[in-house]
């Protein structure tokens, strides 16, 4: 192997170390580079450091961990860590359609990746990441952003870390990195039974005012479905009391069918204190639809929000009566997020900052 470069920079410090590595100066740190004969391109490396000693150690490593890839006739040239994460996602998506891991696993999987491509950076490579890169990721997920709104909580950014590292180890794996994972920074034991910590639940004050605040809005607009809007917000209506009152997760109620609610009894009907009658539905979530890839039955009791959205259906396809097909056909996340931030809670309270996962948590706004 040769270094094509003949003549080198007194003004960028260059200089020839191992016979065929040159070293070099960009601003205040050092670099190296040297031919790829296999390649046929130079391989260029920030070795992160001021101190010539320390660089020149560094060189050294790059260059024999090359030196031996060379010998086993492979191709050192790195992929960008953009498609490392592509090439990771492809095989979870597989891991999906053979049924190792729910869809709601996959998406969360690629939220994660996401938010570490935007702190580490689509472009770098793979191969030039060391164990010590995301020692300030936890920091930069949970108190990085100016609004503290969009900060990551403390279980969300742990788990973003465990998803990293498993990305990482199958890449290393498969020769695309030198590392097996990041050296994470230690982050201190949550104290979960502070409230300020954890997610607390609604008051019974708060939850009768939304079911009442929703029960008003879907009579309005029960006989107005063919005005403007009024069919998607009466299904995002419905769509919020049914999380309120299951706990559910939005993809387990979007792929629930109708087929999987049943009323308890024939009786159907139980009286309340308030002297209302309610019906009582058993509801079963199927393993393959659930985030946490389980089957789950519970039993509620619901005086509006089934019925109308049943009525719903009936109104505009009297012979499909799905979830699936009638919901994700009218309503997407983000017309959920608007309902919920800027309809819904916006005139309960006047918050406007407001999570879908306040209603399967039992997060009061803001807290």
């Amino acid at each position: 192997m040769v270094v094509k470069k003949k003549n080198f920079s007194e003004k960028l410090e260059e200089e020839l170390i191992l016979d065929d590595a040159l070293l070099y100066k960009r601003g205040d740190y050092y670099h190296v580079r040297f031919w790829l004969a296999n390649d046929k391109k130079y391989a260029r490396f920030s070795l992160k450091t001021k101190n010539k000693t320390l660089a020149i150690d560094k060189a050294r490593k790059h260059y024999y961990e090359i030196k031996v890839l060379e010998t086993q006739g492979k191709k050192y040239y790195s992929i960008t860590n953009a498609d490392g994460v592509d090439m990771y996602l492809e095989k979870r998506w597989e891991d999906y359609k053979r049924g190792a891991i729910v869809e709601g696993r996959y998406k969360t999987i690629k939220t994660h990746l996401a938010h570490w491509l935007e702190y580490i950076g689509k472009d770098g490579k793979l191969k030039e990441l060391e164990r010590t890169d995301c020692e300030g990721y936890f920091y930069a997920r949970t108190q990085g952003h100016q609004k503290a709104s969009l900060n990551a909580a403390h279980t969300t950014a742990l788990n973003e870390q465990s998803t990293i590292n498993a990305m990482i180890s199958w890449l290393h794996k498969r020769s695309e990195t030198y590392i097996d994972g990041f050296d994470f920074a230690k982050v201190k034991a949550q104290d979960k039974g502070d409230y300020a910590n954890r997610r607390g639940i609604f008051t019974d004050t708060e939850i009768d005012a939304i079911k009442d605040l929703l029960k008003n809005k879907i009579k309005k607009l029960k006989h107005e479905l063919d005005k403007d809007n009024n069919a998607t917000t009466y299904v995002a209506l419905c769509f919020i009391g049914l999380l309120l009152i299951t706990g559910m997760r939005r993809g387990e109620l979007l792929k629930l069918k109708w087929s999987r609610i049943r009323f308890v009894n024939e009786v159907r009907e139980v009286t309340s204190k308030k002297g209302a009658k309610d019906d009582l539905f058993t509801i079963t979530v199927d393993g393959k639809t659930s985030k946490v890839n389980r089957t789950r039955a519970f039993v509620i009791k619901d005086d509006c929000f089934v019925d109308a959205l049943a009525f719903y259906c009936k109104k505009f396809s009297a012979d499909r009566l799905g979830f699936e097909d009638k919901l994700n056909e009218r309503l997407d996340g983000d017309e959920l997020y608007k309902m919920l931030g800027d309809r819904l809670v916006g005139s309960l309270n006047g918050k406007t900052e407001f999570r879908e996962q306040t209603l399967h948590t039992g997060i009061p706004p803001n807290q």
